[in-house]
C-alpha cells in the first residue's frame, strides 16, 4: 500500500515555456545520455527504474501511453533499443520505455502491494495527507469578492473501487469525434482563408477533431476539421483537413464500465476526458496529465473541494530552483484526490493531448469553467485509468 508522505505536496500544472522546452529537451538528450549509453541491455536481461516511469506504445513520446512501470519493480527486455528507447514485458503489459531511467535488477521480489490504484484511505493515513492550501505561509485560496469555496472537510476520504480496473476496455465514442496529429499552421475563426487566425499550432500537436465542413479550397481540397468548439473553447476552431493526420476514435469506457448520474471519465492513453451522463456522452476534450515521474494516480476518486480560482506553487521547490512554479489565480480547481490532483483550467500552455502537468489534470480554461458550473459537485466520481 502506498503510504502518504508528510510533503504537503500540491499538484498543479507545471508552470512556464522554458520548464517545458526543458523537459522536451531532457527527453531528446536521452538518446546521448552517459547513463543511457552505459546501459546497453541486452534482450531477455532483467531490469527496474529508477522512477515511476510512463510506458510508451513505441519507442518515443509521440506514441500514447499505455501505463506506467512502478520504480523498482522487475522488467524483461524483450528486443533491441531504438534511438535510447527499449520494449520491455513489465507485469505482462509489454511497451517502450526510455533507457536512461532504467538500471539492472537483481532479480525477482515481492510484487507491490497495490494494483497500481491509490488505496482507499483511513482517517490515521489522512492525517498527514495535503490539504489545499495548507503548504502556503498565507492562505493558498485567495478568491476575491465574487469567488466562493467549499468548505474543506475535516476528513478527507479517498475513495476507490477495487473492481474499476487500472485499463479500461473502450469503445469509440458516439459522436465520431477523432484524435490526429497536427502538421503545423493556422487556426482560424472560420473555414475560409481569409478568415481573423485564432492561433498558430505546432507539429506533433494532438487535435480532437468533432467534424467537417466544407470551406476555402487548397490544392483542390475544400474540407476543413472542427478542432475545438464550446464548451471548450470561447468559439469554434477551424483548421484545412490538410494539416491534420487522423490518428483513430476518440475512445470511452465500453458500457459495462459506465457509471450512473454525471461523472467524469479521464483516459491517460489518449489524454481526454469526457463528461457522462449515465450511459450517454455530454462533452469531449483534450487533458494534459501528470508529466514525467508526477503522474496522475489512477483510480476511482470523488471530487471532495472546489473554488473559483487559487494560487498554486510548489512546495518542494524554490524560485530559481528546478521545478519551481508559483501560478497565480488558476481557475475553476476542482480536487479529487487528497494527494492534491485536481481538474482545473489552464492559461499557461496550450499544449492538451500531451502529459504536461505536476500531477493535476489540466483542461482549457473554458472546459474546466463549463465542468465547474455546469456539470460537477462536491462528490462527483472522477474516473482515471489507461
Amino acid at each position: 500500500m502506498k503510504k502518504y508522505q508528510n510533503q504537503n505536496r500540491y499538484r498543479s500544472g507545471i508552470a512556464g515555456g522554458l520548464l517545458i522546452l526543458a523537459l522536451m529537451i531532457s527527453f531528446v538528450a536521452f538518446g546521448s545520455s552517459s547513463h543511457a549509453q552505459a546501459a546497453g541491455f541486452q534482450i531477455g536481461q532483467q531490469v527496474s527504474s529508477t522512477v515511476n516511469l510512463y510506458m510508451h506504445s513505441g519507442p518515443g513520446m509521440g506514441y500514447p501511453s499505455i501505463g506506467i512501470m512502478k520504480q523498482g519493480q522487475p522488467a524483461t527486455i524483450t528486443g533491441p533499443a531504438s534511438f535510447a528507447w527499449y520494449p520491455l514485458d513489465y507485469q505482462g503489459l509489454t511497451g517502450w520505455v526510455v533507457g536512461s531511467y532504467l538500471q539492472p535488477d537483481s532479480g525477482p521480489r515481492a510484487p507491490p502491494t497495490t494494483n497500481d490504484q491509490t488505496p482507499a484511505a483511513t482517517p490515521t493515513e489522512n492525517q498527514n495527507e495535503a490539504k489545499p492550501g495548507q503548504h502556503d505561509p498565507a492562505p493558498s485560496a485567495t478568491p476575491g469578492p465574487a469567488a466562493t469555496a467549499t468548505p474543506l472537510p475535516a476528513v478527507i476520504t479517498a475513495t476507490k473501487r477495487a473492481n474499476y480496473p487500472y485499463t479500461v476496455p473502450t469503445e469509440p465514442n458516439a459522436q465520431g469525434i477523432m484524435l490526429g496529429m497536427f502538421k503545423g499552421g493556422n487556426v482560424r475563426a472560420a473555414a475560409t482563408l481569409n478568415s481573423a487566425i485564432i492561433t498558430g499550432w505546432w507539429y506533433g500537436r494532438k487535435v480532437m477533431v468533432y467534424g467537417s465542413v466544407t470551406g476555402d479550397s487548397v490544392n483542390g481540397n475544400n474540407t476543413w476539421y472542427i478542432v475545438g468548439k464550446p464548451p471548450e473553447r470561447e468559439q469554434v476552431y477551424y483548421v484545412h483537413s490538410s494539416l491534420v493526420t487522423m490518428l483513430g476514435p476518440i475512445v470511452v469506457p465500453q458500457p459495462q464500465y459506465r457509471l450512473s448520474g454525471h461523472w467524469i471519465d479521464v483516459n491517460l492513453t489518449q489524454q481526454s476526458l469526457t463528461a457522462f451522463d449515465g450511459q450517454t456522452e455530454v462533452m469531449h476534450t483534450l487533458i494534459s496529465s501528470g508529466a514525467f515521474t508526477h503522474t496522475t494516480d489512477v483510480g476511482y476518486w470523488k471530487i471532495y473541494y472546489r473554488l473559483d480560482k487559487q494560487e498554486m506553487k510548489n512546495p518542494d521547490s524554490k524560485p530559481g530552483q528546478p521545478g519551481w512554479y508559483d501560478l497565480k489565480d488558476v481557475p475553476y480547481p476542482q480536487y479529487f484526490n487528497p494527494r492534491g490532483e485536481a481538474i482545473h483550467g489552464t492559461y499557461w500552455h496550450d499544449n492538451f493531448g500531451t502529459p504536461m502537468s505536476h500531477g493535476c489534470v489540466n483542461a482549457t480554461t473554458p472546459a474546466a469553467e463549463w465542468i465547474y458550473k455546469n456539470f460537477a459537485n462536491i462528490g462527483t466520481v472522477v474516473v482515471v485509468h489507461f
